[in-house]
């Protein structure tokens, strides 16, 4: 098997020079211009090997990383997207424009039709704890404010001796207040009345600059959510819940477009020279890169050397075939005349 030489000071100066030509820019934007053509009539499931995304997906092992250094990027990024908004004067709708900031709002305060899911998941909320408390705490706040305006003498005194008897009282009836509570956040005129709130508070935030945006969120709060960035970085279960993520996406993607021609997605037919001419621009500094041309340098000078080994080769064995050939004729010749 040939091995690798050391290519030539000759033939590495001639790679230099050749990768900086405008014919050797021309061939190669005419040739991946080509190539898109052909592209645009593949079909997908022909042009993306499904299964190595899927092994590579799965291979996908978070110390790949370096956690801090990543972390650190990303809360600059945070920091500095952060600092852009806060200095953007213009409203969500102006940004997108009318029309589809009317789509928006409509999508936004789209009246949710009450369903058995939606009543289990509003029953399970008032059920929580901290909805019981509130609950209790709201109920207690009621009758003590009743009670001290009937007596202002003795009313709020006598509350706060017995408040821990009048709230386990209410406890008592907690279950209830929870059903009327469900009752009331399922029932058609209150979601008449929550969709009219839900307009109101979609058309604000859509009428509020960015900037606003940004004072939502204290310095305190980007120091946690870059805390929660770092942790999830070295989490196994954020890494497994990512891989499981990325594969459902692929598979859910794939499913959809493996059948389809890439053209159909992307108009490389009609653009294809526009394409071309950015794929050359992001080749040409790579190629030109020196280790690079010494690689073409050396694969060229094997190939040349391979031809001309395997010429050597084939020549004896073509001069003992010619002369068997003429021996042959040879002899034939002379039994022609005996």
């Amino acid at each position: 098997m040939p091995s690798a030489r050391t290519p030539s000071a000759a033939a590495e100066r001639y790679w230099e020079t050749r990768v900086r030509s405008k014919a050797f820019r021309d061939g190669l934007t005419a040739l991946l211009a080509d190539q898109l053509r052909v592209l645009a009539t593949t079909r997908f499931k022909d042009v993306v090997d499904s299964e190595l995304v899927r092994r590579s997906i799965k291979a996908w092992d978070r110390h790949m990383l370096h956690a801090d250094v990543v972390a650190d990027v990303l809360a600059q990024l945070q920091r500095r997207g952060t600092d852009r908004l806060d200095r953007q004067r213009k409203t969500p709708r102006d940004l997108v424009g009318d029309p589809l900031g009317r789509h928006i709002e409509a999508l936004l305060t789209q009246p949710a039709q009450p369903s058995k899911e939606i009543e289990a998941a509003i029953r399970s909320l008032v059920q929580q704890e901290f909805v019981t408390g509130l609950l209790t705490d709201l109920v207690f706040t009621s009758i003590s404010t009743f009670y001290q305006r009937l007596n202002p003498f003795f009313g709020a005194f006598a509350m706060r001796t017995m408040e821990d008897q009048i709230k386990a009282f209410i406890h008592r009836f907690t279950p209830m207040l929870q059903e009327r509570v469900t009752a009331f956040a399922i029932s058609r005129e209150n979601q008449q009345a929550a969709h009219e709130l839900s307009r109101t508070v979609a058309r604000q935030m859509l009428a509020q600059p960015l900037s606003n945006y940004a004072a939502m969120i204290s310095s305190h709060q980007r120091q946690q959510i870059e805390t929660i960035v770092r942790e999830a970085l070295r989490s196994p279960d954020v890494e497994a819940l990512t891989r499981q993520v990325g594969l459902a996406v692929f598979n859910d993607l794939y499913a959809v477009v493996r059948n389809k021609k890439v053209g159909e997605l992307l108009r490389l037919e009609h653009h294809e020279n526009e394409f071309a001419d950015l794929l050359v621009e992001a080749l040409l500094p790579a190629i030109g890169q020196p280790l690079l041309l010494r690689f073409f340098a050396a694969e060229a000078d094997l190939a040349q050397h391979s031809v001309a080994d395997e010429s050597e080769h084939e020549e004896p064995e073509h001069a003992a075939t010619s002369a068997a050939r003429r021996a042959r004729r040879v002899g034939g010749s002379s039994r022609t005349k005996e």
